[in-house]
């Protein structure tokens, strides 16, 4: 994540009904860490659409929550990745219009995906912050940065699941589980470490979701999530998924 204090956070609005989700997630998130939003929109050119403008501006009124909306002109994909790098997070839609290679995941959430120099959560119109946050660790040191953004944004009385995978499965359940009571001191019960002795997209998702719904988080310089396997993991599994820097 950006470590800046003042960074904001950014939300990609396209008028479509997951990235008004992840305008109210947004508000949410907000309210837990203090940051300001920026709410940017892509203005459709052909079918001018007023309702996001007129919904940041309720939100800013009702929620006691800073929401700077602005309208943006061009390419969306590229105007939203270049905006995400200031910023502490930047939420989406994951049905953000745009032909796609991957199932329920638009053109804008994939390139956001696949920067390497922005967090992002990809949200859904029908998740909710209170379901269970699923972290993937592959042991490598960047999924340690994984772990710290579940354990900053869960709330408290959430399910923390955490998916050791591959060679680490066998040696690093213990650490993963004091790590991670460290940094959510009397929640211990809400920790479930899961050993999967892969790390191949299709047999992750598969194993991930015979557990609940919830925020799939990954580290996006991990090399479970290289190469394009998290927008090969989102084609396997529908879940909203916070992708950290």
């Amino acid at each position: 994540m950006n470590t800046d204090t003042n960074a904001p956070l950014i939300v990609a609005l396209d008028s479509s009904p997951d990235s008004i989700a992840a305008l109210e997630a947004t508000v949410l998130l907000a309210k837990m860490v203090r940051h300001p939003i920026i709410a940017l929109h892509a203005q459709p050119h052909d079918k001018p659409d007023p309702v996001p403008g007129r919904l940041a501006a309720d939100m800013a009124l009702t929620c006691d929550v800073p929401i700077d909306f602005r309208e943006i002109q061009g390419n969306p994909a590229t105007l939203f990745t270049s905006a995400a790098r200031s910023s502490l997070l930047t939420a989406a839609g994951r049905n953000s219009p745009g032909a796609s290679c991957c199932q329920h995941l638009g053109s804008i959430a994939v390139a956001l995906l696949e920067d390497p120099g922005s967090t992002v959560l990809l949200w859904k119109k029908d998740a909710s912050l209170d379901d269970s946050f699923l972290v993937i660790n592959d042991g490598s040191p960047p999924a340690v940065h994984a772990l710290q953004a579940a354990a900053l944004l869960a709330p408290p009385g959430t399910d923390l699941h955490i998916f050791v995978t591959g060679a680490a499965a066998a040696t690093k359940e213990e650490l993963l589980e004091q790590q991670a009571s460290s940094l959510m001191p009397g929640r211990t019960e809400k920790i479930n470490i899961h050993p999967v002795p892969w790390d191949d997209p299709m047999r992750l998702a598969q194993c991930i979701g015979m557990t609940e719904l919830g925020t799939l988080v990954i580290a996006k310089a991990s090399p479970v999530a290289q190469q394009g396997k998290s927008a090969e993991l989102a084609r396997y599994l529908d879940y909203p998924i916070l992708a950290v820097c």
